[in-house]
């Protein structure tokens, strides 16, 4: 699918974890009201669907000694998840939740597992709730349960008082943040706050002060006792008096520090994928530019007009080919201090130079500016123009300028193919073996789809439609099946186009990611086990 299209998993579970925990907070902050049961039971109902997957077709009902409350857009249906409850003065009680469309297959139905928990939860706060109003020990048992929670959550949890001050702090807080509990106790959190962050989380907590939100979550930097910083997802919610008044707040913590550098790695991932794509296509392009029949000006021309679009700052990039004293240039190009430039010397003495230069300055790389893939690309594209100036009428510089261009490709550490128009390769490099397991020749010519199983076939061929209909890349990542190996592996697909802007091929790099894909799976599921203690009710 395309690459607008690819949700982060990390990101769509901690947003679905949110959505359960406000539900769970919201219902708590209903019964600290002085409401009727019929009022606050009309109110906690219009609460659950909102906490639900599919929230626009989500509908609830709670019936409790035969009164009913729910939604207004309440209707049964086959789509239904339920939760029963026997208060101790023996009245029964059920939560009912129905998607009124079909949705697709999850845990239960089309409900999550953590739905079912959610909503057992839910049914057990209205228990509570109601045995807390007839027995004094119902309270004390809820209390003993919350002490027990915040002592062994594997989540940091710390109360906080309006003044700023730590009151409170479970283990795994104090571990996050690197100090023995007795030494938060009285610190102010600024203390801990990257001074980057302060101000920001300065402004959310006035919020919750003056009654504008509810809750809130930020992704922060904390800082250690040693001075190191920690990669925090901090929820925090305002605990109020009985009138109404603030009385402390409740900070909930998580370490996500593994997962922000699984997020930077997979960046630079696409980042260098973009830029060896780029690379690519400009030394593609230039040995279908060359293969044209027409004045050597016209093709010089024609090359240097594609140069800038495979530096890293195309926007700020200009260049120029000079050869037998003539100039072929962009239109913005100026002579600047930031220039990358390759010679080439013909077999009959003639000289000629690529020069690449940046308009403004930009962040050092390996050279200058540069890049050491961009130093390999022009002079890759220096000896392209030299073969093809050296033999002009001859077959000999398409087959040399070939040569070079699969040279950079077989020395990549990823699959290299390109299809035709008639959906064949026409080309794989010889890495693809370590992909697919077997001999990469035996499919040239053939249907592209040979190179996957049948259903990943499909979906490529979907993605590869897409690239030739919009002319646009489309970068997946997928967990392939071969008949040698399995693994994950992420795939751009990029255009090739011609000289009138359209796409003649399609070309396709696979690079092997298997490593980094276990990595983030250990944490998702790490981060599942942390999302079941926050759903806890405090």
């Amino acid at each position: 699918m395309p690459q607008s299209e690819v949700k982060d998993p990390i990101l769509h579970q901690l947003g679905e974890r949110i959505k359960e925990l406000t539900a769970l907070h919201t219902t708590a902050k209903v019964f600290q009201k002085r409401n009727t049961l019929p009022e606050l039971l009309q109110e906690v109902v219009s609460i659950i669907p909102p906490a639900w997957q599919y929230p626009e077709a989500a509908a609830a009902r709670i019936v409790l000694n035969g009164m009913e409350f729910k939604t207004n857009n309440f209707r049964e249906t086959r789509w239904k998840q339920s939760a029963s409850f026997i208060t101790t003065d023996g009245k029964n009680g059920v939560i009912d939740v129905y998607y009124l469309e079909e949705k697709p297959p999850e845990s239960e139905g089309p409900f999550l597992a953590e739905e079912r928990n959610l909503i057992n939860s839910l049914a057990e706060m209205l228990k509570i709730y109601m045995d807390k109003k007839l027995v004094e020990d119902a309270l004390l048992e809820s209390e003993e349960r919350f002490r027990t929670t915040f002592e062994h959550a594997a989540v940091g949890i710390t109360h906080v008082g309006l003044d700023g001050r730590f009151i409170r702090a479970n283990r795994k807080f104090c571990d996050i943040i690197g100090y023995d509990c007795k030494q938060v106790i009285g610190k102010q959190f600024q203390d801990i706050t990257c001074r980057y962050d302060v101000e920001t989380e300065a402004e959310y907590k006035d919020k919750l002060l003056q009654g504008r939100i509810h809750t809130y979550s930020i992704e922060k930097r904390d800082i250690r006792q040693d001075g190191t910083p920690v990669w925090v997802n901090q929820t925090v919610s305002l605990v109020r008096e009985p009138s109404g008044e603030p009385k402390y707040f409740i900070f909930v913590m998580e370490d996500i520090s593994d997962r922000k550098r699984a997020e930077q790695e997979r960046k630079k991932l696409l980042h260098d994928m973009g830029e060896r794509i780029k690379e690519l296509t400009a030394m593609y392009r230039a040995m279908e530019i060359v293969q044209q029949e027409k004045p050597v000006r016209e093709l010089l021309q024609e090359i240097v007009e594609t140069l800038p679009d495979a530096w890293q700052y195309p926007d700020v990039t200009a260049a120029r080919i000079m050869f037998e004293g003539h100039e072929y240039k962009t239109a913005d190009f100026v002579k600047t201090e930031w220039s990358q430039v390759a010679s080439f010397h013909t077999y009959d003495a003639r000289d000629g130079l690529i020069e690449v230069v940046y308009l403004e300055d930009r962040p050092p790389e390996a050279e200058g500016p540069f890049l050491t893939e961009e130093r390999d690309l022009i002079n890759s594209l220096a000896q392209i123009l030299r073969s093809f100036l050296n033999h002009k009428m001859a077959e000999d510089a398409l087959a040399e300028s070939e040569k070079l261009y699969r040279t950079l490709a077989e020395a990549a550490h990823d699959m290299v193919y390109i299809i035709d128009e008639s959906e064949r390769l026409v080309y794989l490099n010889d890495y693809a073996r370590d992909i697919i397991g077997e001999d990469p020749h035996e499919f040239i010519g053939k249907r592209a789809r040979g190179l996957y199983p049948p259903e990943t076939a499909e979906r490529h061929e979907s993605s590869e439609r897409h690239v030739w209909a919009t002319g646009e890349p489309v970068y997946f990542e997928e967990f392939t099946e071969f008949p040698s190996r399995s693994l994950w592996t992420a795939t751009w697909l990029v255009p090739v186009k011609g000289k009138n802007g359209g796409t003649t091929s399609l070309m396709g790099i696979v690079r092997d990611i298997d490593a980094r894909k276990r990595a983030e799976e250990a944490i998702v599921n790490a981060e599942k086990e942390i999302s079941k203690c926050k759903k806890t009710p405090s």
